[in-house]
């Protein structure tokens, strides 16, 4: 019988990727890009959300965390950036 080893992973284990500036688009492969907003970047749980330096912004984004647990149950990290557009932080 082969027995599969879980793992769990948590917030403490995971940094978010960064962003890299480009001048020019990339013409081959699988990409995606946006435009720049400037916002706090964040990885988000169901129920809780960390900045990159390992912050606890929970309390700072309730209506994020509202929203998040409204995901599946299971293991989700979402790594992302958090802007508010048309209004300051």
């Amino acid at each position: 019988m082969v027995r599969r080893q879980t793992t769990t992973i948590s917030l403490a284990d995971v940094f978010p990727m960064l962003a890299e500036r480009s001048k020019v688009l990339p013409r081959t492969g699988v990409w995606s890009f946006e435009p720049k907003f400037d916002g706090y970047r964040m990885l988000a749980t169901r129920d809780a959300l960390k900045t990159r330096g390992g912050a606890d912004a929970t309390r700072w984004f309730p209506e994020l965390v509202h929203a998040l647990s409204a995901l599946p149950a299971g293991h989700h990290i979402i790594d992302g950036e958090v802007c508010s557009v048309g209004c300051s932080l």
